[in-house]
């Protein structure tokens, strides 16, 4: 479930090293949504992301170019005296 009322169900695959998810669902305005997501872990601080094959509301949207994800650090931390 999404925060604007659309709803939506996969499969989770590991394809050598990185993770595709099979979706389909509904969008809050009644769309049919298909497409795969793939992930792929870089390393233990970094994930990209990308869409292929998306399709909504019959529409074709294709694939994106990925999307880097990096784990922010913690924020500093004043030194105790």
């Amino acid at each position: 479930f999404d925060s604007e009322g659309g709803f939506f169900q996969g499969l989770w695959t590991e394809d050598e090293g990185r993770w595709l998810l099979t979706a389909h669902g509904i969008t809050a305005a009644g769309e049919s949504v298909t497409g795969t997501s793939v992930y792929t872990v870089i390393d233990d601080e970094m994930v990209t992301w990308q869409y292929d094959n998306l399709i909504i509301g019959g529409e074709v949207r294709g694939s994106q170019e990925a999307i880097t994800m990096v784990k922010r650090p913690p924020s500093p931390q004043q030194a105790s005296k």
